[in-house]
């Protein structure tokens, strides 16, 4: 990012989502990209100068450093954020439904660490609106902020983890989007698909979005495998590159997607 960007040292959790949803709501002049983190806000601006500005603009309230050019180090200073007015930390639609069967192979173990029997673990996890806080290691991953998910990761990391599988972990709770290794408590199994390149938007789930997760019983199909999973429909061919002369018009792109990639 270099010194077209600020990084946000924020105080804890609830800290970072202020702040957050207060540039979203109110951009500081030229600002391009907020991403959050579990203590950090970076802030991408369209030029050094801007994002110089913006340090003026933010007071003298938290800390930050402006995120400096690979190898070089980060340089720190006093800035402040004016208190957003009426931000509301979700957004501002319907949370998005997401059934789980709770049996997860880690859930009972969830509970002694909770000191709960599986029956309250489970209803803690379906009795409130979780929060999408930032993205993950991988597109479709969302830590997000509820009650009940205070327990450790494992000491030993699965190699696998199925796609849709529910975990908690470190105060967050989140959905595997894809087939992958994992280190969190798997407490369920979700049918949704939380990634999907040719979906609009391609995740299910964003940071700042919310999500309820509801009870349901196995679905058991004549024919299919427990290991069947759902997935996104099969991608379209690509179409064929045209051709470009020079003077021709150029494209810009307003708004890229986490697949985008750009090739010279």
């Amino acid at each position: 990012m270099g010194e077209h960007s600020l990084l946000v040292d924020c105080p804890d959790l609830a800290s970072v989502l202020t702040l957050r949803d207060a540039l979203r709501t109110d951009p500081l002049p030229g600002q391009v990209e907020v991403v959050a983190a579990a203590a950090t806000v970076l802030v991408r601006f369209v030029s050094p100068p801007a994002a110089a500005a913006a340090t003026t603009l933010l007071g003298s309230q938290v800390r930050h450093r402006a995120v400096p050019p690979e190898g070089s180090s980060p340089s720190t200073a006093t800035v402040g954020l004016p208190a957003p007015a009426g931000v509301a930390r979700a957004r501002r639609t319907a949370p998005t439904t997401i059934e789980v069967v709770y049996d997860g192979p880690d859930l009972a173990e969830v509970a002694g660490l909770r000191g709960l029997s599986v029956e309250a673990v489970v209803a803690e996890h379906t009795d409130q609106t979780w929060t999408g806080a930032f993205g993950g290691f991988a597109p479709g991953f969302v830590y997000l902020t509820g009650r009940g998910a205070d327990v450790p990761r494992r000491s030993t990391p699965r190699t696998v983890v199925p796609a849709g599988a529910v975990g908690v972990a470190g105060g967050f709770s989140a959905v595997y989007p894809t087939r992958s290794p994992g280190g969190w408590h798997l407490i369920g199994l979700a049918q949704a698909v939380m990634w999907d390149p040719d979906r609009d938007p391609a995740a299910l789930v964003a940071p700042g979005g919310s999500v309820r997760f509801v009870a349901v019983r196995p679905r058991v199909v004549a024919g299919s495998s427990a290991l069947d999973r759902p997935t996104a429909a099969p991608r379209a061919d690509p179409p064929a590159t045209p051709t470009v002369t020079e003077g021709s018009s150029w494209v810009g792109v307003v708004e890229p997607g986490p697949l985008s990639l750009v090739e010279d």
